[in-house]
């Protein structure tokens, strides 16, 4: 097995040695619910598949004389399935590769992938895709305060400027709810103001700290 590395929710994770992740780990960074545990999802029949098949095992941990504990570990098929079932966006961006490639759009389809992988803050493609998640957008772009700005962008009057002036965009999934995207046009604004916009999250936030 290889050493791989995941985003997820711009937040990075890599397994050990033997290719093996801890999911738990992913459960816990991303404050999940308990119903979202991995072992939840192995209660269910794609969780179970991949224990049966070997892709997720429940692994032990010698602390050295101060007992064990024990964590649920996937390889990077299973970690990427958990991370599909605990993240609409990552979900999204999974079907989205794969329709790409059915496609015949395999650059599309490559550069969507690489925004799962460490290798995201080279590759600029996705500058040019229709529209982004906006947490993706923001990581990419080394938006200092991520979960500040999607406050600010979400309160009414800045979230209608904001689809008035064609730099959001608010998708609807169904019975799956919205999720916010950033268009092509709103990628280029902010790459532009970045430094205003990062400048500016920071007054906010030494203001809301003190």
């Amino acid at each position: 097995m290889k050493v791989f590395t995941i985003i997820i929710n711009n937040n990075s994770y890599t397994s050990n040695d033997d290719g093996f992740l801890n999911l738990n780990d992913i459960w816990n960074r991303e404050s999940l619910p308990d119903s979202k545990r991995p072992s939840q999802f192995n209660r269910y029949q794609t969780g179970k598949a991949l224990l049966q098949s070997g892709n997720s095992q429940s692994i032990q941990i010698n602390h050295l004389g101060a007992g064990t504990s024990t964590y649920i570990g996937g390889d990077e098929l299973a970690t990427v399935a958990y991370a599909m079932w605990i993240s609409f966006d990552f979900y999204s961006t999974v079907v989205e590769s794969f329709v790409a490639l059915r496609n015949g759009e395999v650059e599309k389809a490559v550069a969507l992938a690489q925004t799962t992988s460490i290798e995201t803050h080279s590759h600029n493609k996705w500058m040019n895709y229709a529209e982004t998640p906006i947490r993706d957008a923001c990581g990419m772009l080394d938006v200092s305060h991520i979960v500040l700005f999607m406050q600010l962008a979400k309160k009414p009057k800045q979230l209608e400027s904001f689809i008035e002036r064609g730099i959001l965009k608010n998708r609807n999934y169904g019975k799956h709810g919205s999720s916010l995207r950033i268009t092509r046009l709103g990628k280029a604004w902010m790459k532009e103001n970045i430094e205003a916009i990062n400048s500016t999250l920071e007054a906010i936030q030494n203001r809301v700290t003190l």
